[in-house]
């Protein structure tokens, strides 16, 4: 009973007062109960009243009558009702979106650790602060254009190690709102109107920036300089069946970025540009950016193991696909090729610049400029969410309605 009462709050404290007045109307029975006191001048006053006392022992000695009890009762529910009590409702819900840069310089390292750990350090010393009791928080990546969600304390280990191929920076200005966290390297400029921020601060870190087909570029700091390849060159895998002019171009696309040319299937590729074997196959007319051809073609999927795959040349249905290290091509055979034939060749090298993944350690020297100075600051807090309950419930109505039904039977005539 205790419990059920410490869980309620008291709007109006004032009316607990009156849980005084049971005790008072049992302390008046008691005294209305005391038998009669008399002056005792001589012993035969005491033999006469020796029956009486007698009865009025037993009087004291019987049960308070349940009529009273029930009127006790009544005025202490109503005493209940007047204090207005109220159950408390847990704290209103709120949700902090934690957005995670996970572009290239996020990776680049800062003291024994990354700018990506330094900047999440950062955001857990600012939301340490800033949670209150019931908070939850959502993590929030763009992978391959796509916004991941995930929930817990901590954001999934997978996003804390460099992305295959180039990472999202997340479209910052679209996530200006309450309760948004973002963090990142470099603290934000213009500032957020709403979101909070978290950055990791950085210096500038030299080191590779690309192959050429002499070697790799190499960004020192200040400038650009090119050096001989220390290990293995990255390789694009050409797996067949490919029309003859895609296969051509791709093996002079290759040698211009760099690349070592792989016929077949090779583990660790940088690049694959695969065929599709199986499936019928039909005559198609396609083309796109200036070009146009007659082709024999099958299916081109819109996944595979690794993820979704994004369209780039369809008529009726895709015919070739692409997603980060990997291009799909449905085409069989390439026949009365038309338009310019530059424009053929600039069109298949963007599609495969596009699929293609920096090299292991190559970075961006945009990315590898310094990211200034860490910090946080505060914004506008989450908006609670609604708890769907409504109104408190009526506790004091009740107590006042239970209040009346026990006085009532206090008031039955068979009931003494």
């Amino acid at each position: 009973m205790l419990e059920v009462l410490a869980s309620l709050e008291w709007t109006r404290p004032a009316g607990l007062a009156a849980l005084i007045l049971p005790v008072v109307l049992l302390l008046m029975h008691r005294a209305r109960s005391r038998p009669p006191s008399r002056a005792t001048g001589t012993l035969g006053l005491w033999r006469d009243l020796e029956g009486a006392s007698r009865r009025a022992d037993e009087h004291l000695r019987r049960a308070v009558p349940p009529r009273l009890w029930l009127l006790c009762a009544a005025l202490t529910l109503g005493a209940l009702a007047l204090g207005g009590p109220r159950t408390m409702r847990p704290p209103a819900e709120r949700t902090w979106s934690v957005i995670v840069d996970r572009s290239p310089s996020m990776f680049l390292p800062l003291g024994e650790g990354t700018r990506l750990g330094g900047a999440l350090a950062t955001a857990r010393e600012a939301l340490a602060g800033a949670l209150a009791p019931g908070d939850r928080l959502e993590w929030v990546a763009f992978i391959d254009g796509e916004r991941s969600v995930r929930g817990g304390g901590d954001p999934p280990a997978a996003w804390l190690e460099p992305p295959f191929g180039a990472g999202d920076e997340p479209p910052w200005e679209t996530l200006d709102a309450p309760g948004v966290l973002w963090v990142s390297d470099a603290p934000p400029e213009p500032a957020p109107g709403f979101a909070s921020w978290a950055a990791s601060g950085g210096a500038a870190v030299p080191g590779p920036v690309g192959l050429t087909r002499e070697g790799e570029v190499v960004w020192d700091g200040e400038r650009l300089s090119s050096r001989p390849l220390a290990g293995a060159r990255p390789t694009l895998a050409v797996v067949e069946p490919l029309p003859r002019q895609v296969r051509e171009l791709a093996g002079h696309w290759a040698r211009e970025r760099g690349l070592a040319l792989a016929e077949g299937a090779s583990p660790g590729a940088l690049l694959e540009l695969r065929g599709v074997a199986g499936g019928p196959q039909v005559a198609v007319g396609v083309g796109r950016d200036g070009w146009s051809a007659g082709a024999q073609a099958r299916r081109a999927p819109l996944a595979d193991s690794r993820g979704p795959l994004a369209p780039w040349l369809s008529d009726e249905v895709r015919r070739v696909s692409f997603g980060p290290g990997r291009v799909v091509c449905a085409l069989q055979t390439l026949e009365k090729l038309s338009g310019d034939p530059a424009a053929f060749a600039v069109s298949w090298a963007e599609l495969l610049d596009d699929a293609c993944p920096p090299p292991a350690g190559c970075v961006t020297v945009v990315e590898r400029l310094a990211a200034g100075r860490g910090g946080s600051a505060l914004g506008a807090l989450p908006v609670p969410a609604p708890s769907g309950r409504g109104e408190h419930p009526p506790v004091d109505a009740w107590l006042a309605l239970c209040a009346l039904v026990v006085a009532a039977g206090a008031c039955w005539p068979r009931l003494r």
